[in-house]
């Protein structure tokens, strides 16, 4: 099982208003600490298709664990919000279709 009494879901309002559990609504910008990580929410969304348009508000997230900052991009192209964001690792979406192709995604510099 992934999700125990004790998980905290963090997620855009989206996600809270269609979960059956608690999730602790987090915006792109705003920064929240749970369980003593540190979670930036960062804009997810598409240029030029209509997927995943910027006004839906969706995510990507920044933290930290163990030392080591990760990105998770979410849904998304590769956005001028990523520059300067450094992470040790990043996750990037790759489809092609609804998110970046692979070239675009080894061309993302965060």
């Amino acid at each position: 099982m992934v999700m125990t009494p004790t998980t905290t879901v963090i997620g855009p309002a989206e996600v809270a208003a269609k979960a059956t559990f608690r999730v602790e609504v987090i915006a792109a910008g705003e920064t929240k600490t749970v369980k003593g990580v540190t979670i930036t929410a960062v804009p997810a969304y598409n240029i030029g298709k209509a997927f995943h348009p910027r006004a839906d508000g969706k995510v990507g997230y920044v933290f930290k664990v163990g030392g080591v900052t990760y990105y998770h991009a979410g849904d998304t192209d590769v956005i001028p919000e990523m520059t300067g964001l450094a992470p040790d690792v990043a996750l990037l979406p790759v489809s092609g279709t609804y998110v970046m192709t692979a070239e675009e995604a080894a061309q993302a510099r965060t």
